[in-house]
This record gives structure tokens, sequence and C-alpha cells, in this order.
């Protein structure tokens, strides 16, 4: 049978045309059955058997021998490459396989773990990666070369694979550096609050290290968490899909610290970022001790009250309501008036303003109706409270019992 390669060969096998080739009738392009070199009689053996992609470029036309492995990386090429000039095959490629085919010819073997190559398969251009070993077929005396000799493998996938893999760790180590750089701490649990991830002031503030964290449930490693205002807080943001904060004191495994905690549900699991407040929690602690001890103080000795810097009085007024008997919405405002003896009100009021107007301590003294119906007077002070700004935030007084007696209306 003879194989007309001016037009495309059928959709054969590469076995059942290697069987061909070797019939007495075989192509103009091999010489016919007179031409069978040992080397390509054996190279043709070997590629024709082997499931490794492999080519063979034969005479001073190159023509392109495969097997059905290299028929794959040829896509749509196959099967009218099968025999024609390999130039002609890979024209979208030749400018960087030309070179390397040339100086096969002039005898010089290539390697190459990995070559990148531009080209058009079924119809659309991608970029593919290879792997093979270009070796130059030299004729008995060595005078020059009747062909190339190739076996490759296609190394795409495993390629991008690599570059998919080096792009996830390089983005994996930019979300690494943005992590340990922030002020807070910061983890992130799947749905059984196992910690899949905790940052460098995460790691800081619990002071163990990563690897004894990441990996266990919260619960684990933060045992006195279970049953806490943190176990709800954590439970309803996986289960509600909802964003909750909260401020929280953590008593146990040698820790007593304050963290105010931010949790978001994320895919899978939720995001926690948190912070220690121990510091600012024992400032303000020690704020309000020392506001209790003051305002102790004073009460030992006269009414404490407040003021906006309008000069209301607005809010609870325990000292107020206990000395006079008024409640909240009666005192609210200029309310508190009413308590004061009617020929003191008006003249109080006036001064009252004025001072405000002035920003200056306010003395002044008045009768009061005590919440027993008994007038006694008071000696009255109270002094502005300032804002950085230098605007006026709130008044604070004091009304003093004076030890002489008022005189009954």
């Amino acid at each position: 049978m003879t194989l007309d390669l001016d037009t495309p060969p059928p959709a054969w096998s590469i076995e059942t045309i290697g069987r061909l080739l070797r019939l007495p009738d075989a192509p103009d392009f091999l010489g016919g059955q007179t031409w069978w070199a040992p080397q390509l009689r054996t190279l043709a053996g070997i590629m024709f058997a082997s499931n490794q992609p492999m080519f063979l470029a034969w005479g001073e036309k190159r023509s392109l021998l495969y097997n059905d492995a290299y028929a794959v990386i040829l896509g749509d090429r196959h099967p009218s490459a099968f025999g024609m000039p390999v130039d002609l095959v890979w024209t979208d490629a030749w400018d960087v396989i030309g070179p390397i085919m040339d100086r096969a010819y002039l005898g010089y073997s290539t390697h190459m773990d990995d070559l990148t190559l531009q080209i058009i398969r079924h119809g659309v251009r991608e970029e593919a990666h290879f792997a093979f070993s270009y070796t130059p077929i030299s004729s008995g005396d060595g005078s020059h070369s009747l062909g190339v000799f190739c076996a490759c493998s296609e190394i795409t996938d495993r390629v991008k694979a690599a570059q998919a893999a080096r792009s996830m760790q390089a983005r994996d180590a930019r979300l690494r550096e943005v992590l340990d750089s922030m002020s807070e701490g910061f983890i992130v649990m799947d749905e059984q609050f196992r910690i899949i991830e905790i940052n460098a002031m995460g790691v800081r503030i619990d002071g163990r290290p990563r690897a004894d964290i990441v990996g266990q449930t919260c619960w684990m490693v933060w045992p006195a968490g279970v049953g806490s205002a943190l176990e709800v807080t954590f439970r309803r943001v996986v289960t509600e899909r909802v964003a909750l904060q909260l401020r929280h004191r953590y008593v146990g495994e040698g820790h007593d610290v304050w963290l105010e905690v931010k949790a978001h549900p994320v895919a899978d699991g939720l995001a926690v970022f948190y912070r220690d407040v121990t510091q600012l929690e024992q400032a303000n602690e020690a704020l309000r001790q020392s506001e209790a001890r003051f305002r102790a103080a004073v009460q030992a000795i006269g009414v404490l009250w407040t003021n906006d810097a309008e000069g209301r009085m607005c809010g609870p007024q325990p000292g107020w309501s206990g000395l006079t008997g008024q409640t909240e919405a009666e005192y609210q405002g200029f309310g508190w008036a009413a308590a004061v003896h009617p020929d003191d009100a008006q003249a109080t009021v006036d001064a009252w303003l004025q001072a405000g107007a002035e920003r200056r301590t306010f003395v002044f003294e008045h009768r009061v109706r005590r919440q027993d119906g008994v007038w006694r007077r008071f000696a009255v002070r109270a002094v502005p409270v300032f804002e950085p700004t230098g605007s006026v935030r709130e008044w604070v007084g004091v009304h003093v019992e004076v030890n002489r007696s008022a005189q009954a209306m």
C-alpha cells in the first residue's frame, strides 16, 4: 500500500502508519525500503512502541514522524502533520523551535527541562511547556545528519500547578505580613471552632507558641471560655451569621486579661479581631473607684449634683432627689428651682445663668425644701469642667447645709 503524503493521511492510528512505513512501497520521503538505514529502523521501532511522546524529523525536508503520544501534543494538527516538514507543522512556534532544530541538524544535541511555547491548539492560542531532548541522527560516516530524534514530555499542567502554588505561597506570605503587622490579635476558626490561623499579636497576647494553638479548638486552648459570654457570642456569630462584639474578662491558664473582641462570620467559620485592653480597663476601674471615693467624700459633707454645659440638670441625680424628694422628671432642666425657696429662686437662677455665661465658679446661698418639708439654708458651690478644646463639658456642684436655722415660711 502506498501513502500519498501530498494529501492528509487517513485517520489511521500511528501504529498502523508505522506498520505501513515498513512496507516495500513506503512513501518517497523515506526513500523506500532501500533507504531504511539502521538508525531509522531502530529509532522508528523505539518511537512507535513507546508511550512517551517522541518524534523524528527525517531527511533534508525534515519530514515529521511521530507516535500516538506525540499526536496528543499536536492536537488538531494531527493527522495532517504526519510526513509534513516540521517547520510547516509548527509555524506558530518556529521562531523558538527552528533554531533548536537547526543546531540539531548541525550535529548539536539540546536538552531543556522547560521550554515555553506560544502555540495554537484546537483553535486556541495557549502557553505550553515542554521538557525535551533533541538528538542528531548522524550518517554512517559522520559527515552529516540524517535527521533529529526527540523524546519529550508536555509539562504544562505541572508548570501551571507550580506557578499556582508559588502564587498562592506569595499571596499567603503577603497575607501573613499584613496579619503580623496588625496591632490587634486575629484568629480564624472553622465551624467547629478549630483555630486555623492566628497572627503574631494573637500569639503575643497568649504567650504560647503558634504550634500549640493552631489546629486546636478555642475551647481546648482557652477552656475558661466554655460557658462564658465569649462562647455565647462565638456560637451566635456562627449560627446567626451576624457580626458581634463584646468586652470580656478572661481568667484562666495563668491569664487575667480584658479583651475587646469583634467576631465576624466568614465562609465555614468566623474571624475574630481582639485586643488586650487590660491596662485601659484597669485605668477605667481606677477612675471609677476614684470618682466613687470623691462622691462619698462630698456626700459626707453635702449633696453632689451635675448640670450640663448650659446649666440644665439632667439625668439621674440621686443626691438632689434624696435631698428634695423631686423625681427625675420634676428636676429636669431648671425644674430644680421649684425646690428652692420662692424668695430665693429667681435670684438663684439669675446668678446661675450669669456664672454660666462667664464660665466662672458659682458661689451662692439659698434655702431648699427638704423632702420632709423643712426649709434649710445651703451654701452652694459649682465649678465648670472643661473639654480639651476649652469649651464647658458640664458643671459639678455641691450643696452644704449651713449650721443656722433658716426662716420658716
